[in-house]
């Protein structure tokens, strides 16, 4: 039954449920519409997002045209962040996974952090990992970006997982089963979004198998003609 209300809910095209009161609409409109943004009907809630200049985040408003294909990969993802569940995005090579996520993390004002997996980066960029200082002898511990997003409540995009190594893939498996990382507390506010590209050739890493069964996955069709003549 809850399967077929989330259906209900990405498919629906009314902004409100079928059957709130006018009583309720009112409310909704004095109380919510200075905290709350509707993306394609879900609504989400604001954020005050500090601005820090960082290699991994967007900095340029996004403009986004809206074809059908677009708006319900927008509500689905949006609905995703509102179960806060962890989001997996699955199309071909270039055809807006990364846009789509910056688009909404800029209308709620979140701050979004951008990982490029490869096979040669391993956990230490996720959990962080011990730095030389200047005196000689002495560490510093510098925390990863994993761990930054979680005990502050940002949003984490890890771009093209099927490329992830074997180390990431373990360590992202731990966090969504275990809602943990072992680094302090995961803040409510924090979200996970993954994109994996479509190259036509079956997975074969049994990690990234095994992680897939643990999140929800979205998958954006090719465009039509005329939503690229749109575009």
């Amino acid at each position: 039954m809850f399967l077929f209300r989330i259906y209900d809910l990405i498919n629906s095209k009314s902004i409100l449920p079928i059957g709130i009161s006018t009583c309720d609409k009112l409310f909704i409109d004095s109380d919510f519409k200075k905290r709350t943004i509707f993306i394609n009907g879900i609504p989400l809630s604001k954020y005050n997002m500090n601005k820090k200049s960082n290699d991994n985040e967007s900095q340029t408003e996004i403009k986004m045209t809206h074809t059908s294909t677009v708006d319900k990969c927008l509500r689905e993802i949006a609905l995703s962040i509102t179960l806060a569940w962890t989001t997996l995005i699955y199309s071909s090579i270039s055809n807006g996974k990364t846009m789509i996520v910056e688009y909404i993390a800029q209308q709620v004002g979140k701050r979004l952090i951008k990982i490029q997996c490869s096979d040669h980066m391993d956990s230490k960029v996720l959990l962080g990992t011990y730095q030389c200082t200047d005196k000689p002898g002495e560490f510093i511990w510098t925390p990863g970006l994993l761990v930054e997003a979680t005990s502050e409540g940002h949003w984490l995009l890890m771009e093209d997982i099927d490329a992830a190594s074997s180390d990431v893939l373990s360590t992202i498996k731990c966090l969504i089963e275990t809602k943990s990382i072992g680094y302090g507390s995961i803040s409510p506010d924090f979200r996970l979004f993954l994109t994996q590209r479509d190259t036509g050739v079956p997975v074969q890493s049994n990690e990234l198998i095994h992680l897939l069964k643990s999140v929800f996955c979205i998958v954006i069709p090719s465009y039509t003609d005329s939503e690229i003549i749109q575009v």
